[in-house]
């Protein structure tokens, strides 16, 4: 998985650390694997009503990653109902 090494912003293949600052990598890929599974399944969670849950699930996603872009399933909006 290429991505950014969080410390120095430097482009990291599938190195155990970053060859520029020698931040530990790994660690890294472990943190944002998480985030995405609680990110995930709290998308399942809201696709079945479970929203107090899903609420809960998706607030802890975020926590580990910082803010991200969170696409709510709502099907209120979908049907064209903007305001409660």
């Amino acid at each position: 998985m290429d991505m950014k090494c969080y410390v120095c912003g430097t482009m990291v293949e599938n190195e155990k650390n970053c060859p520029y600052c020698g931040a530990d990598m790994d660690i890294y890929r472990k943190i944002l694997i998480n985030s995405e599974v609680l990110y995930n399944r709290g998308l399942e969670q809201a696709q079945v009503r479970d929203l107090s849950g899903a609420i809960k699930t998706l607030k802890e996603a975020v926590s580990y990653n910082g803010p991200s872009l969170i696409i709510a399933y709502s099907p209120c909006i979908s049907h064209g109902i903007l305001k409660g």
